[in-house]
């Protein structure tokens, strides 16, 4: 009994030691985290935002923020130092009504903020340099954000992502995270832009890499839901300007007397022959039954393993991505396993962007698969192509879902 009130002795000294040890490094802690996060500021041009009290490893700012992208940049700024735990936002922004300050909330990312604020607009941003995209602003839940994240680096093959976003309550209807999904895919088309979206108001400005890619942005927005207003400030980037060689001038030659002969005809050059066009593999001799049904089920077996992982293609080009090379093995392995039969390469585009460049797309997307194909030992002699631009589409384009499922390479084997 003795030695059990010894220990439960021993215990309540430890924790009172340590309780006031804690209290004597408290002090330091909070110094330490209160200068982390004004370097962070001072180092991000965040002049306004200043620390107004540091409590454990929450950060409080208050200030006076130029414009809602600049207050979330600031909270990011803060909530991405070692050691703190949140940035609880005590910030105005200009333009709210004198004594109207932000209802506070924390800028970080773990879930849903409390006491999200419904009287500020809902804001999204996406700065496109060409090397990086930096992302700042709400989005409603943490799901999309990863899902946002997953399709950004889909079309942005090799730019680095810096992620700012918050999960934040208060979006303004459902069709936001459609609008934001459109516009960013839109963005994917320019060399570089800024891409805003507040509330129901849509901006997109940049360069476009083409005049198709500058038409494609335009009609997104011109087609967003009800409520929403979309802006394009676009140029068209500058094509390349080939510069003529020096004209050279002949040497003058000596005179020559005339030929008692008359001269031999100057042969003609023959013309040039002409492509012919693209056409469909010639199909064999009429099939066997047992050739018939190995041709179907190798049309089967191509087009499943295209649902199960797509062809990615640069946006707006024919350029296969890099993360497709697998299921291009996988498409060749199928196709030479069914050699006698023979396959069209089929694409189909959805319904953004002007008609004709759509037709073209689609037909160079199905000629870079054929060729991926034969550099895999498919025979290129088998494998015809045909381009149906937005012609046929397998679902409605009313959607990014939608859109995306349109945007396809498909398989007709016989």
């Amino acid at each position: 009994m003795r030695s059990v009130i010894t220990v439960l002795l021993g215990l309540i000294a430890l924790g009172v030691l340590g309780y006031f040890c804690f209290q004597h490094h408290q002090p330091g802690i909070e110094a330490d985290l209160r200068g982390r996060a004004d370097a962070a500021l001072r180092v991000g041009g965040f002049d306004f935002a200043t620390v107004r009290s540091v409590d454990g490893r929450d950060v409080v700012l208050e200030g006076e923020a130029p414009s809602l992208d600049a207050k979330q940049r600031a909270l990011a700024a803060v909530d991405e130092v070692w050691g703190i735990r949140a940035a609880v936002d005590r910030m105005t922004v200009t333009g709210l009504p004198a004594g109207e300050p932000a209802p506070a909330q924390t800028a970080s990312p773990a879930g849903p903020v409390a006491g999200a604020a419904s009287g500020l607009p809902y804001f999204f941003k996406a700065e496109y340099s060409g090397p990086q995209l930096m992302l700042t602003g709400a989005v409603p839940s943490e799901a999309f954000r990863q899902s946002l994240l997953a399709s950004i680096r889909a079309q942005f093959p090799g730019v680095t992502v810096r992620d700012n976003l918050v999960v934040r309550e208060g979006a303004p209807d459902a069709a936001w995270p459609d609008v934001v999904t459109d516009s960013l895919s839109q963005l994917a088309r320019f060399t570089r832009g800024n891409l805003e979206i507040e509330g129901q108001q849509v901006r997109l400005a940049g360069e476009a890499r083409t005049e198709a890619d500058r038409q494609s942005a335009d009609s997104v927005l011109q087609r967003l839901p009800a409520g929403y207003q979309g802006r394009l400030d676009a140029s068209v980037a500058a094509a390349p300007v080939a510069v003529a060689p020096p004209e050279t001038v002949p040497p003058v030659a000596a005179p020559v007397a005339p030929p008692t002969a008359p001269p031999a005809p100057t042969p003609q050059p023959k013309p040039e022959p002409q492509p012919l066009p693209e056409a469909e593999p010639q199909p064999a001799a009429t099939p066997t039954a047992a050739e018939t049904a190995a041709a179907k089920k190798c049309g089967t077996e191509l087009n499943n393993a295209m649902r199960r992982q797509t062809i990615l293609f640069q946006s707006g080009s024919a350029v296969i991505d890099r993360s497709s090379q697998a299921v291009l093995r996988r498409l060749a392995r199928i196709a030479n396993g069914c050699p006698k039969a023979r396959i069209t390469v089929v694409g189909h585009t959805d319904n953004e962007g002007v008609p004709a460049f759509n037709q073209r797309l689609s037909e160079a997307r199905a000629r870079a698969v054929r060729e991926a194909l034969a550099r895999y030992g498919v025979a290129a002699g088998r494998v015809g192509i045909r381009g149906y631009g937005a012609t046929r589409p397998a679902t409605n384009n009313r959607s990014a879902r939608g859109r995306a499922q349109n945007r396809r390479i498909e398989f007709v084997v016989r």
